[in-house]
């Protein structure tokens, strides 16, 4: 079912798996490693990032048929944080040729593990004759830029939008948050994508979140602001139905100190026009879709 199945590769990368897209996939991470392994040709070098162990057994029994050699982060090739501030993160990389001292203008632990899978790849593309010098990696990860991935777009009060649309994305950014930054009462501008474990999610963040502001993108496949703000049944006091992000996110802000994060996730759509509001982006309109199963 992946869309990398049409190109021929002789290195693959499967990046960690979590129940997303249930509706295409499968219902377990079993079910989804063994459609997400379908990208695996035959012979070709396997980049594997931290996984579940029963999603783990499924790309290992992909790599044995097809005869692909699984290099496995954590195992084969390590990473190690050595410094971070609120503009990026420092890091080794042991790879399986050489050592790399690395610095990335993104922030989460989870990034750390995206840049040893990266590097995995970049080594084993020499068997393909292609040679990426450890300076170009440098110059590579330094320029690297992600929007909507823990990215901050103002500062005091902190406004970060990430697009975090499932309980295992949102319960890592929960994580990162108070690793990376520092910040007293956590605001939130939310919306949900209709195909999501949105109650697995909003329980999550429910816990976590000082106030929210439910509102919900101009996606077809948005939930409706009522219907996020319905997510937080007994904890309504600190729940406000408004009706688009950009006047959520003007709520929030007028409502933030200085020493408060102003979070916009739940859903890539909601976070993107929350960057657009910030940054003075021209809105993107969304056609209507016909319904396949998958948002973000």
């Amino acid at each position: 079912m992946d869309a990398t199945n049409v190109l021929d590769a002789g290195v693959c990368v499967v990046t960690s798996i979590s129940l997303d897209h249930t509706a295409v996939l499968g219902d377990t991470v079993q079910e989804i490693a063994a459609e997400k392994a379908g990208i695996i040709k035959s012979g070709a070098t396997v980049i594997v990032a931290p996984q579940p162990p029963e999603a783990l057994s499924e790309i290992l029994i992909a790599c044995e048929e097809k005869e692909a050699a699984p290099i496995l982060i954590g195992r084969d090739i390590s990473w190690e944080k050595t410094g971070s501030s609120s503009d990026g993160q420092r890091f080794t990389v042991k790879g399986l040729i050489g050592e790399y001292d690395l610095q990335i203008p993104l922030l989460g632990s989870y990034q750390l593990e995206n840049a040893a899978s990266a590097v995995g790849a970049l080594e084993s593309l020499r068997s393909q004759g292609i040679e990426v010098p450890a300076s170009a990696m440098e110059i590579g990860f330094g320029k690297v830029s992600w929007p909507c991935r823990m990215e901050i777009l103002s500062r005091f009060p902190l406004l970060v939008a990430d697009g975090a649309h499932n309980v295992y994305s949102i319960e890592s950014l929960l994580r990162s948050l108070p690793e990376y930054l520092v910040y007293d009462r956590l605001i939130l501008v939310l919306g949900f994508s209709k195909d999501k474990n949105v109650e697995g999610m909003a329980k999550a963040l429910g816990e976590k979140a000082d106030r929210i502001y439910a509102t919900a993108s101009r996606h077809p496949r948005s939930l409706t602001p009522a219907e996020v703000y319905g997510l937080f049944e007994g904890k309504s006091e600190k729940v406000l139905e408004v009706a688009t992000p950009a006047e959520a996110l003007k709520l929030a802000l007028d409502g933030a100190k200085n020493e408060d994060l102003v979070l916009a996730t739940g859903s890539l759509f909601l976070s993107a026009e929350v960057r657009e509001s910030a940054l003075g982006i021209e809105p993107e309109i969304y056609p209507e879709l016909p319904t396949s199963g998958l948002s973000a």
